[in-house]
């Protein structure tokens, strides 16, 4: 019997100056659920937008795109 596995995934966001890959909280959830909760520790992420980049490095990336700008 084959078995087969999952593509891991990873969730990438740029925090200044500086992109950071935060790990799949749970591969059973869709991509926005994992933003979602990513959003209690990032809140930014409440108006972000999530764009798939495809395979990178062995794992599926997805890479949250936040709104920045200045008032005024």
């Amino acid at each position: 019997m084959a078995t087969t596995s999952q593509i891991p995934r990873k969730f990438a966001i740029t925090l200044g100056d500086q992109k950071v890959l935060l790990p799949d909280l749970n591969p059973a959830l869709s991509a926005d659920d994992i933003m979602e909760l990513y959003s209690n520790q990032y809140p930014q992420l409440l108006n972000a937008t999530l764009t798939q980049k495809g395979l990178v490095d062995e794992h599926l990336e997805y890479e949250f795109q936040t709104i920045a700008g200045n008032k005024g």
